[in-house]
């Protein structure tokens, strides 16, 4: 029975195959004549997709004795190949993205009538062309996928095909031939594949294309490497031999040819090439083909005078490294390979230099892993490496970086720029000393300490850092003050001798790294106090002595904000001079910054504003809060750079924790919540003050509004109000009307067509309103606006505004008889479950147990998203229904709430099946569970009816004429009624109802 059922299921699939295939020489005979008539009328990848998926429910090896299946696997290779030189000229192209090659197809029977051609065009015009246009996106779709399953096909066949062996001459054969012959290919046709796999490889330009194509090859060298015949089992080899032997020379091979290789695109699919030759190896336990490969790769790499040569061979090596089916096979070569990399950096030509930072990109994930975090400054530890590990895993890199330093060094001297240091430096900079370093080698990470000293003069600002950071990684912490004040000495000593500005800014970058190395704890001893005390004064007194250079002056100002989050109190408790000494910068500075524009000037200047800070906090005087200067941010006194760094402070002074988690939005710099944090931290006394100044100054809050009017910055704008949106008195500069409702209008009207982040803060500003009112009032507030906000199309912040309003209005919730109020909740807090955002869906839930657990007096858990919906539908239901609403009121809402969910559904399917789309779109919010919800919604208007005895076909027009003063479409509720009709798709949808 079991090969009866076999059989049927072959004659099946073999009829299936015979339709696909004729679809697909239908499509072929087209191409022929019109590639784009083609891909508009049938394009192939269809077909071919079908005879892919088909060809896997057949057994290759039973099949193989019938003589019609060796006839169609031979057509469809023959077909295969000619669809792939047809669709050849786009996915082989320079620029197979944007080619639309020209299409001479001949025109037949033409005849001009003008009067058909006129009425042709006029119904084109009003009634749109059956033809639609093909565009090049299309084009494009149609010849890469259609490479696609070509590619996928052949690999299969390749791979999975019992070989004939009868067509060979007999010297060829390992093997004995079996007496009857017994092969679905033969040799010539597993040759043939093989061949159009090379060709492929070499010439196609498009990623997607040679990607697939690298699947199939694939498949097809592990069935080479592993097979028996001679013949076969030698030409992976011969491949390899041929494919180094093309990259090396002019001439062409028997399947490459030069000038159709691709140079740039990383080589397009010459690497994948080499990477599946070598890797599928690796399946028969040898590794001949890559010692072969990768030692003639970077042979190439050092001798070869070719610029295309050498680009050629690090795209090779930066795939082999990347591959993970090599695994560490290839980790012999990581040295060899970061030495190329790094004398790539070196090149004269652009494709070269690029080819080698992707390449020492490769390495570096190698040898480190990927990146865990995306704080580069702050690496996760599994991201770095001991240095004793490293050199004794890569030993000859000691030496070469040892050299290479001191070449960079002496080139820095001279003034000149090293290219290779960067790559140096970043690699170093991921090392870090072992406890047991130099116990084992004399390989030390401290010997590179002085070359890089030197190294950090460099002219990049970026190395720089990296130079800066290596050597505050290295040097240890009880020598850390000895090398800060060796540094300052010399700096001192050659401050005379017009010292390179770069040498200076270098030596203050490892001063300030050095500082940032020590802990944020007070200094245990008077020892430490001593060069804490000695190191401010010094640095202090340096500003004075450089030559006027504001880049310089941030970096020191950066290290004396350094040094008082460390010991601020410590510090100022000494010596009021101290205090004195800050006012003499911040005098200097702003009188420097007056007389000239220097480069820096405006980042020197938003420190400062912290050092003023400083002062104020600290300062013995009584002044009132209102002379603080953080209250003068007059925009026409004061540049947009200074201004903008004060609300920055205003705006973590008022609430740190709110706008530290925000630090993105509003584009922060950790420098500034630090350094507030530690402020507060040590005078808590002094911030109360200012926040009530903040929140209460009329003054102030009239100069935030002038800013807003004056629109003189975008981040200032919405900093403004932002910084208003925490009082009711700072919203009352902008609004001239007591009336709440009108006030959130206005406020409406304010954030219509404006960016997101502005759009946000000022729906901050009505979030406070909303607050304000929940104070005075009792009645519930009109939040018809909250939909609009939840919106899956609002940005994140907004969305989080909604939740708080929603927070806020909640009260309101199970006390209030306004049928709109209960339905403009009920759709926002349904969006917000269903958002894209976990913390938003986890937020919206916590509102709902809240609020069982205030109206049931019982301690409910939270439960999940998709559930709360549930939970919440059966609560808005007893809720409504404790309040006095009729069934039919409950009935409508639920009917609103349903109707509106399948509309945006249709809306959605009607733009995604609009003409001209050629790629999928994904949808604003993926995590929506629409039919989920809808069966959620569908079974609580069953329970409402049942529970009352109401028919639906009866009550109908009653619940619409209810639903209508709220939603327009009836046609919409026609259809809902339809879907209640028809039983749940999910199981017991209807039970485990909730108890309260």
């Amino acid at each position: 029975p079991n090969s009866i059922t076999r059989f049927s299921l072959e004659c099946k699939v073999y009829c299936a195959l015979l339709w696909c295939m004729k679809i697909l020489t239908d499509g072929l005979n087209i191409a022929k004549g019109s590639l784009l008539r083609a891909a508009r009328e049938n394009p192939m990848f269809g077909a071919l997709g079908c005879i892919r998926h088909l060809l896997n429910k057949i057994d290759f090896k039973e099949v193989s004795s019938c003589d019609h299946w060796v006839k169609f696997i031979s057509n469809l290779i023959i077909i295969c190949c000619e669809i792939t030189k047809i669709v050849s000229v786009v996915v082989n192209n320079s620029s197979p993205e944007g080619h639309l090659p020209n299409d001479f197809s001949p025109i037949e029977n033409y005849e001009f009538d003008e009067d058909i051609e006129m009425s042709s065009l006029g119904s084109n015009v009003n009634g749109g062309s059956n033809n639609a246009e093909t565009t090049p996106q299309m084009l494009l779709l149609c010849s890469w996928r259609t490479v696609k399953e070509i590619s996928l096909i052949l690999g299969d066949v390749a791979s999975k095909s019992p070989i004939t062996y009868q067509k060979w001459p007999p010297e060829m054969v390992v093997d004995t031939i079996p007496t009857r012959p017994c092969g679905l290919i033969t040799c010539e046709q597993v040759i043939q594949i093989g061949s159009h796999f090379i060709e492929l490889l070499a010439e196609t330009k498009h990623r997607g294309a040679f990607e697939q194509a690298y699947v199939g090859f694939t498949k097809l060298c592990i069935r080479l490497w592993g097979s028996k015949h001679t013949a076969l089992h030698q030409l992976p080899m011969k491949w390899l031999n041929e494919i180094i032997s093309v990259i090396t020379s002019d001439h062409d091979g028997s399947d490459i040819k030069t000038e159709k290789m691709c140079s740039t695109r990383r080589s397009a699919g010459i690497p994948y090439m080499m990477q599946a030759l070598i890797s599928s190896e690796l399946h028969v336990s040898s590794s001949k083909g890559l010692q072969f490969s990768t030692k003639k790769l970077i042979e190439i790499c050092s001798v070869s005078t070719k610029a295309d040569t050498r680009t050629h061979c690090l795209n090779i090596l930066r795939a082999l490294f990347r591959s993970t089916d090599l695994g560490d096979s290839i980790g012999e070569f990581v040295s060899d390979g970061i030495v190329c990399a790094i004398n790539g950096y070196g090149a004269e030509s652009w494709s070269e230099r690029n080819s080698s930072t992707l390449l020492f990109s490769a390495l570096m994930i190698r040898v480190f892993g990927v990146l865990r975090s995306k704080d580069y400054e702050n690496l996760n530890i599994r991201n770095k490496m001991t240095g004793r590990i490293f050199f004794l895993r890569y030993p000859q890199l000691y030496d070469f970086f040892m050299k290479e330093l001191e070449i960079a060094s002496q080139i820095i001297s001279k003034g000149a720029r090293s290219k290779k240091l960067h790559p140096l430096l970043l690699l170093l900079s991921r090392l870090y000393p072992s406890a047991l370093e130099g116990s084992e080698s004399n390989l030390k990470l401290s010997r590179f300490v002085p070359i890089i000293s030197v190294c950090s003069g460099c002219a990049e600002l970026q190395t720089r850092y990296l130079a800066a950071k290596f050597i505050a990684i290295i040097v240890s912490p009880d020598l850390i003050f000895d090398r800060i004040f060796l540094l300052l000495e010399s700096l001192h000593r050659s401050n005379n001798k017009a010292m390179n500005p770069n040498s200076v800014h270098g030596a203050l970058l490892q001063i300030l790294f050095l500082v940032r190395t020590r802990n944020l704890d007070a200094p245990e001893s008077s020892n430490q106090l001593n060069n804490w005390i000695e190191l401010y004064t010094a640095i202090s007194n340096y500003l004075f002595e450089v030559h006027t250079n504001f880049i310089l002056y941030s970096t020191i100002i950066d290290i004396l904000i350094e040094i008082l989050v460390r010991c601020q109190n410590v510090i100022f408790m000494e010596d009021d001079q101290f205090l004195d000494d800050l006012h003499n910068i911040v005098d200097y500075l702003c009188n420097l910054s007056k007389q000239w524009l220097f480069y820096g000037r405006e980042a020197t200047m938003r420190k400062i504003v912290l050092i003023k800070l400083t002062m104020y906090i600290y300062a013995d005087d009584d002044k009132l809060p209102s002379d603080c200067f953080l209250c003068c941010i007059d925009p026409a006194k004061y540049s947009y750079e200074y201004v903008e760094s004060i609300m920055n402070l205003v705006m973590l002074i008022l609430n740190y924790e709110d706008t530290s988690c925000n630090a993105e939005q509003f584009e922060l710099d950790p420098v500034e919540m630090l350094y507030v944090k530690s402020l507060k931290t040590c005078r808590k006394d002094k911030f109360k003050p200012l926040q009530d100044e903040f929140t209460k100054s009329f003054s102030f809050h009239n100069q935030l509004r002038l800013i807003i009017s004056q629109n003189i910055q975008n981040s200032c704008t919405v900093k403004a109000y932002t910084i208003l949106s925490y009082s009711i008195n700072g919203l009352e500069v902008l609004l001239s009307n007591n009336k709440s409702r009108e006030n959130i209008d206005k406020m409406l009207e304010l954030a219509n067509d404006k960016p997101d982040q502005l759009r946000a803060s000022i729906y901050r500003c009505i979030k406070c309103l909303y607050q304000t009112e929940s104070i005075v009032t009792k009645n519930a507030p009109k939040i018809e606006i909250l939909p609009l906000m939840a919106s899956s199309l609002q940005c994140q912040s907004i969305r989080i505004i909604a939740l708080d309003i929603l927070s806020i209005v909640s009260k309101y919730f199970g006390k209030c008889r306004c049928f709109a109020f209960y339905l403009n909740f009920s759709k926002t807090i349904l969006m917000l479950l269903r958002d894209d955002d976990s913390d938003v869906r986890s937020a919206a839930t916590r509102i709902i147990t809240d609020m069982l657990n205030g109206m049931e007096k019982i301690k409910t858990e939270p439960v999940i998203s998709s559930f709360a919906q549930k939970v919440y539908l059966q609560l808005l239901s007893k809720t409504m229904d404790a309040e006095g609403f009729t069934a039919y009121q409950l009935l409508a809402i639920h009917f609103i709430l349903l109707t509106s969910e399948m509309k945006n559904e249709s809306d959605v399917t009607v733009e995604s099946d609009t003409e001209g789309h050629v790629f999928g779109k994904n949808d604003v919010n993926s995590f929506g569970e629409t039919m989920l919800f809808k069966e959620y919604c569908v079974a609580e208007l069953r329970s409402i009816a049942h529970q009352r005895g109401l028919k639906m076909n009866v009550i109908f027009d009653s619940v619409v004429s209810i639903a209508e003063e709220h939603y327009e479409t009836k046609s919409e509720l026609q259809r809902c009624l339809s879907e209640i009709a028809i039983p749940s798709r999910l199981i017991d949808i209807t039970k485990n109802t909730v108890k309260f």
